[in-house]
């Protein structure tokens, strides 16, 4: 009996009975449930000198489900906005980076602790404690001033006027600033010439891009080079007028520009005016298949040109 007993033990161990061929389909499942729950197994053993079946408790450590993504694991602000206007390098060569939507932020202005509720909350619209000394006691959660939260959307209202966001990460240009298309840098004015002499200013000058071109010079050792022409005029408005050609080196608009307002500053002419506001005279002049006419116009006509 001993012997049977402890070969049965060992059969159920390996559970390599031959009892469980004899078993079904819904006896099988329920043998297998044990092994699908969370909690422990229990495992039937034989009591020692008897046939009497005991269960026993196995502690094994339990695997408990656990979510691998969490709120406070995912990432900030940050990176979802980098990942509304991520491009990557090739894709900024190409210009793909132009359109993007820009960082903005959502919530300039407001506070924490001011809502549509209108509850006072200690700590975040209040202090924690009032009063001094013995007198010192905590505030408690109260309905919020109405006078309070007035001033608060007063202040809401005029820190969403004066953050502006501009499409396409573009400023705001007045139209008399823009030129004579908007979308080239003919006919905008770049303000006031450079002296070289600091004794001297140009106080009221005012600088007008007229000509803006690329051009290109071969030659044996570069090849083909390519350079900027700039004609640039600059005046007062009062009889003083200068201009000049300037060249300027490709890829550096912005110093070339400058440059060439400084060297309009250097040529200034003066032109006679009757009565300080127009010509004295009608009078023509050619160039090539450039033909300027000037006349004399009477009080409040205008330029024309």
């Amino acid at each position: 009996t001993s012997t049977r007993d402890s070969i049965l033990l060992t059969m159920l161990r390996l559970g390599l009975s031959r009892m469980t061929s004899t078993l079904t389909p819904v006896q099988r499942l329920c043998q297998a449930m044990p092994k699908l729950s969370l909690l422990p197994a229990q495992q039937p053993v034989l009591s020692p000198g008897s046939n009497l079946l005991l269960t026993t408790t196995n502690l094994p450590t339990a695997a408990i489900p656990t979510r691998t993504m969490s709120y406070y694991k995912t990432g900030g602000a940050d990176s979802l906005w980098n990942s509304m206007a991520g491009v990557s390098q090739q894709g900024k060569k190409r210009g793909r980076a132009r359109n993007l939507m820009k960082k903005k932020d959502l919530n300039r202005g407001q506070k924490m602790g001011f809502g549509k509720a209108k509850m006072s909350w200690p700590g975040l619209t209040t202090k924690i404690t009032s009063g001094a000394g013995v007198d010192t006691k905590v505030n408690e959660i109260v309905p919020l001033d109405e006078k309070t939260y007035s001033s608060y959307l007063e202040e809401l209202e005029e820190a969403k006027k004066n953050t502006k966001y501009f499409r396409g990460g573009k400023r705001y240009t007045d139209p008399l600033d823009r030129g004579w298309t908007g979308g080239k840098p003919l006919g905008r004015k770049f303000g006031a010439p450079e002296a070289t002499n600091k004794d001297y200013s140009f106080d009221n000058f005012d600088s007008v891009l007229l000509e803006f071109k690329t051009v290109f010079k071969m030659t044996g050792n570069l090849g083909r080079v390519r350079r900027n022409s700039i004609l640039m005029v600059t005046g007062n408005g009062q009889g003083a007028v200068g201009y000049t050609v300037s060249p300027g080196k490709y890829g550096k608009n912005a110093a070339g520009l400058r440059n060439a307002t400084n060297k309009a500053g250097l040529r200034l002419v003066y032109v006679d005016r009757y009565e300080d506001r127009t010509v004295y005279h009608d009078f023509f002049t050619q160039f090539g298949k450039t033909r300027i006419y000037v006349r004399q116009q009477p009080p409040g006509h205008g330029v024309v040109a």
